[in-house]
């Protein structure tokens, strides 16, 4: 059986995630919506296997062959399609951020709780190999117990902001640093401590791309139930490539991105990266007492995305919930908008977990 899906919007991710499917021998993309006719243009090919192109919404809606809606539209328009495709009892995987309002993770809620198919948030943060065995690491106990997670996102948008639309630039839809970036690492600091955060103080500039609508640097503390504490940078102005770094300090050692250090031995590699570039220079860092304990970033983005992807359509063709449901996804954009909240307002916000 395959699982035909339909991609809503022909942007960078949405053409993304038809690559990605299309890849998959489990699916196949039968219908691509956007509300741009030219931005459909170059996909027409798509039409050779039965599938067909739609500025028309309704039509995929309505049409009983599509098993999947894939939505990867700008940010504030997430909720919309969502709520549709929920009526619809269509399975949805929608790109984070899920959604911009409690309001809205309260109505997608609702409609939610009476409904059958899979609901899935795009965190692909959790499925990089490199973070999945920070993870596993940190519950083998290498290091302790974490004191403090660092996880940044710095990614320089200012040419990447154009490339297909320019919606992120949009005064009354633009979008926020801490719900397109922080939110990444965010639900990967929740994921791998795997607690609750009961506190946000965030700090805020518009230094680095001062015609940006907002906003363009943002520190985010997270104050856990436990007692660790992340600090979370994203910047979307930085001139750099980007950076995914990951450092977790625990009372009995400490994860650099791929490297552990601790007393029980030599510091010890926890993943190769798959891209050999990456894999070489990865190795280079640690055999060198300079570099060993520089952090390299380790960050797998397809590698990531497309396993998101696979794990995906395993637990539709099983029937099973997918781990990154709704309410990871609303609680992670629960954190993000305590996160705004705190840097308009100069103080910290207390968290309870609504979702």
């Amino acid at each position: 059986m395959k699982i035909n899906v339909a991609v809503v919007s022909a942007g960078g991710a949405g053409r993304a995630h038809v690559s990605r499917f299309n890849k998959n021998p489990k699916s196949c993309v039968k219908a691509i919506f956007d509300i741009k006719k030219e931005n459909l243009n170059s996909f027409s090919r798509i039409k050779k296997n039965g599938g067909y192109l739609t500025t028309d919404f309704d039509k995929i809606i309505t049409d009983d062959s599509i098993d999947l809606i894939s939505i990867c539209s700008p940010d504030y328009s997430h909720f919309d399609y969502a709520l549709a495709a929920i009526k619809a009892g269509k399975h949805v995987l929608v790109e984070k951020p899920m959604v911009t309002s409690i309001e809205q993770c309260q109505e997608l809620s609702h409609a939610i709780s009476n409904y059958d198919s899979i609901f899935a948030v795009h965190h692909q943060m959790r499925y990089v190999p490199c973070f999945l065995s920070a993870k596993t690491s940190v519950i083998r106990g290498d290091i302790g117990t974490p004191i403090l997670l660092e996880a940044d996102y710095v990614h320089d948008m200012r040419e990447r902001a154009r490339l297909f639309d320019d919606w992120r630039l949009d005064p009354k839809n633009f979008q926020k640093v801490v719900l397109g970036m922080s939110c990444h690492t965010i639900d990967l600091a929740r994921w791998i401590l795997n607690d609750e955060v009961i506190q946000v103080f965030s700090y805020a500039n518009h230094i680095g791309w001062t015609e940006y609508p907002d906003v363009d640097t943002v520190i985010t503390l997270l104050k856990f139930k436990q007692g660790t504490i992340c600090k979370i940078m994203s910047t979307l102005a930085c001139q750099r490539p980007q950076l995914d770094p990951l450092v977790i300090y625990g009372n009995e050692g400490n994860i650099i991105n791929n490297l552990v250090i601790n007393k029980k031995g030599p510091n010890k590699l926890i993943y190769n990266p798959q891209n050999i570039w990456k894999n070489i220079l990865g190795r280079l860092c640690f055999l060198s007492k300079l570099t060993q304990n520089v952090p390299f970033s380790m960050y797998e983005h397809e590698i990531a995305c497309r396993s998101l992807i696979d794990d995906l359509l395993n637990h539709i063709l099983e029937g099973t919930d997918f781990p990154v449901n709704f309410s990871e996804g609303a609680y992670t954009t629960q954190i993000c908008l305590a996160g705004i909240e705190s840097y308009e307002k100069g103080i910290p916000i207390v968290v309870k977990r609504m979702f």
